[in-house]
């Protein structure tokens, strides 16, 4: 049988080059799209293309990209070809111990393999990529199976029971005392097996079982265990999964905003390492109310997101961004969906914040964090996830069983290391609101999750309105306690959330929160402009119910209160109309630091700064307001530190971007159309091309007119005149069948050549589509699909 995409009617391939000369467009195609680090730059022939596929780290990629049957069935062509040459396809299948085409049939449309059926050759760097025991088996030693089977027939007990010992669990062993001298009147087994042939000594202390021996006591199969059967998770509904994970969401959002507007009072220090201090880390979960692992997620995500940068300065805090102003004044829903997609193409790890390091300790914000399989991880895993949810009912997989598909799915990424990064995207997917939980072991992706995955502006916006309907409606109003509490029975609105954290102090947080009026929290309000009336016509307006009398009371008293005591610049000086308050604070010992003396019955003077004054002040049970120059009050909001205009975070790939699936087909065709005119050039002598060009253009095109037609020629496929300045500054045209116009330049198959040619847009001055009928470039009835090439290799 053929190999997949293969052009029938062809002898067997004797190298990689010669079996891609008898693939189709679409095989190409595919190829390219499995393989994208082969298709940049786009090589000039498949004998390229060839010798591209076979170096070392393409190689490398695809092999980690493989699952665990495929890997498998690659490690037994491996181990079977360095032993005999070319091996058929039944006999991998029964070293192998099951039906081993689907995994053949991958090895050759990612040619990691070439052949027919009955000769199939994996490429040498498969081998190298496997490293030197494929299989867990030892080199070839060039014994035969029938030699091997009677040794063993006539092989001591003591020496079955070595090669019993490493037949599995080998190849190498190490050689002890005892394996050479048992019993002195006897030869030794390890001595015995040496001398047969049955074992190869490496070293002065190891031994290793030769493939063939291995083969022979394992009874011809490569696996213990093959991987037949993939892993089966049975769904588990998860009707709560959309619930939980937009509260979450919201939770996540909230915290990034606290974060903002923390760091914008109160920026903390850049340590020269470029990161945040351990004790700005904990300062900040304390201040968050959440441990520092959640506070690392929170700092790493409005990082991510471009919120919060190094403000650049001489002495360098980390400080909200300009960004930030523009990202509060969007709803939640918005919010969350700049977070989610921030996160999901950043490379930074949160989770190693607090591990250590051959350096010290990784810090949050720190250069140690990014790692660039971290986003592909985290698409895996909401890729995998959300095949199990039907329109329906959401449905979920248990968390352990996830790290069993994930073996299953690419065995050689999933090391150690990485398996602790799936986990930390587990918990980090959790707690953002892209996976919900029903119960603490099943996780579901929730329908709002499920337009990011294809990373799309409509996506976008669809994931925003489904999670705007998943969060209950924000509420405009409140409800007053007579115990100095409200009660906000839901998410508040923004603006309202906005005003109450001015005026009150959050005291529980659920599915309703509750707030607190406390004299600090109405000063605070006090210091920000508004008034007693203010507040109180506020409260009225957006509580469902009436202001309570002790309230009332409280913001009455603190309001008569604020600004009987005033500061000032002097050094500063302190004025009250109250002279016996005055009196009481001369008198007072702990107001001694600021110096303090009378310089009229109701004014004092102090030696310490306005700010320093205001501080002793409140701490005595005072509420002083700072006054102007011309005697009113100056209103003292807390202060709001941005950093300059910043670059969002470079977001790592973990591979090259991949061309598009349309480009990836015109670049297959020029790759086979390139075959096509070297095999007719060799054949003929001559290039098939129009008797004559166009005259040049007695001025160039626009830049727009330009990109206008190549790109209708490459959503045609047909081939134009065009005519461009090269490098020298001559002007000249050439017949090209365009490929792709992207990032500037133009790629085209050059049909006088039979070479890729690549042109800057900038240097294109016109293009003239080619009459109908001049000209097809193809043998008369053979389509540059499905015509074989016969050529050398």
């Amino acid at each position: 049988m053929p190999p997949p995409g293969a052009v029938p009617g062809h002898a067997p391939p004797r190298s990689l080059a010669a079996a891609l000369r008898t693939w189709s467009e679409e095989a190409l195609t595919d190829l390219l799209q499995e393989r994208p680090d082969l298709a940049v730059p786009l090589p000039h022939d498949l004998a390229a293309l060839a010798h591209r596929a076979t170096l070392r780290p393409s190689v490398h990629l695809a092999v980690d990209s493989l699952d665990l049957p495929t890997l498998q069935v690659l490690e037994v062509l491996v181990a079977l070809s360095e032993s005999s040459g070319p091996v058929s396809l039944d006999q991998v299948g029964a070293a192998w111990g099951g039906d081993a085409r689907p995994a053949v049939d991958r090895l050759r449309a990612l040619a990691l393999a070439w052949g027919t059926d009955d000769q199939l050759t994996p490429v040498r760097r498969a081998g190298e990529c496997l490293g030197p025991h494929p299989a867990g088996l030892g080199p070839p030693s060039g014994l035969d199976a029938a030699t091997i089977r009677d040794l063993l027939t006539h092989a001591p007990d003591a020496a079955r029971a070595v090669l019993d010992k490493l037949a599995w669990d080998g190849p190498l062993g190490q050689v002890t005392h005892a394996d050479r001298r048992p019993d002195p009147d006897s030869t030794a087994p390890l001595d015995w097996l040496l001398a047969r042939g049955l074992l190869t000594a490496t070293g002065a202390d190891e031994v290793v079982l030769p493939r063939e021996v291995a083969l022979v006591l394992r009874a011809g199969r490569t696996h213990r265990d093959p991987a037949l059967t993939p892993p089966t998770p049975a769904p588990r509904p998860a009707p709560q999964a959309d619930t939980h994970a937009a509260g979450a969401a919201a939770e996540a959002v909230r915290l990034v905003a606290a974060l903002a507007q923390l760091w914008e009072a109160t920026p903390p220090a850049v340590l020269r390492s470029g990161g945040l201090g351990v004790r700005e880390l904990r300062r900040t979960a304390l201040a968050l109310e959440v441990d520092e692992a959640v506070a690392a997620r929170v700092i790493e995500l409005a990082h991510a997101a471009g919120l919060i940068a190094d403000d650049g300065e001489l002495d360098p805090h980390w400080a909200p961004t300009p960004d930030v102003d523009a990202w509060l004044a969007h709803d939640v829903p918005q919010r969350w969906v700049e977070l989610a997609t921030a996160y999901l193409a950043s490379p930074r790890c949160p989770h190693l914040v607090g591990t250590r390091t051959d350096k010290g300790v990784r810090n949050a914000l720190g250069n140690d964090l990014a790692w660039t399989a971290a986003p592909t991880v985290r698409a895996w895993l909401l890729h995998t996830v959300a095949a199990l949810r039907t329109d329906s009912t959401p449905r979920g997989i248990a968390r352990d069983e996830i790290v069993g598909l994930f073996v299953w799915t690419a065995p050689r990424r999933a090391t150690p290391v990485r398996r602790a990064l799936l986990e930390a995207a587990v918990a980090e997917a959790i707690w953002l609101g892209l996976l919900g939980t029903e119960i603490p072991d099943v996780i579901a992706v929730p329908s709002f999750t499920l337009p990011l995955i294809g990373a799309t502006e409509d996506g976008e916006r669809q994931a925003a309105d489904l999670l705007g309907r998943a969060l209950p409606a924000p509420v405009d109003h409140i409800l007053l306690q007579a115990d100095l509490t409200a009660i906000a029975p839901g998410p508040l609105d923004r603006h309202v959330a906005r005003e109450l954290d001015l005026i009150a102090d959050v005291e529980s947080r659920g599915g309703a929160t509750v707030l607190r009026f406390t004299p600090t929290s109405i000063r605070r309000g006090l210091d920000a402009g508004r008034t007693g009336d203010d507040i109180l016509a506020w409260l009225e307006q957006h509580s469902r119910t009436p202001v309570p009398q002790p309230l009332a009371y409280l913001i009455g008293d603190s309001a008569r209160r604020h600004g009987r005591v005033r500061v000032g610049t002097a050094a500063s000086f302190v004025r009250s109309d109250d002279e016996t308050a005055l009196s009481e604070l001369l008198a007072d010992r702990r107001a001694d630091g600021l110096q303090l003396r009378r310089l009229a019955p109701t004014v004092l003077a102090a030696q310490a700064p306005p700010a320093a004054v205001l501080e002793v002040l409140r701490s005595l049970g005072l509420a002083p307001a700072a006054e102007a120059v011309d005697g009113s009050v100056v209103v003292t909001a807390p202060p709001v530190h941005r950093t300059g205009p910043r670059r969002r975070p470079v977001r790592a790939a973990a591979r090259p971007p991949a061309p598009s699936r349309a480009a990836l087909r015109s670049a297959a065709a020029a790759l086979r159309l390139t075959e096509l005119a070297a095999h007719d050039g060799s054949r003929q002598g001559t290039t098939d091309v129009p008797p004559s060009p166009p005259g040049l253009p007695p001025t160039p095109a626009d830049v727009a007119t330009v990109l206008i037609q190549l790109s209708q020629a490459v959503a045609r496929r047909s081939p134009v005149w065009v005519a461009y300045v090269d490098a020298q500054g001559r002007v000249g045209q050439r017949l090209v069948e365009p490929i792709e116009v992207a990032a500037g330049r133009l790629q085209a198959f050059d049909r006088s050549t039979a070479r890729i040619l690549t042109v800057p847009i900038a240097r294109v001055t016109r293009v003239t589509p080619l009459p109908s009928g001049q000209f097809s470039g193809n043998s008369p009835g053979v389509s540059p699909e499905n015509r074989p090439l016969d050529g050398p290799d």
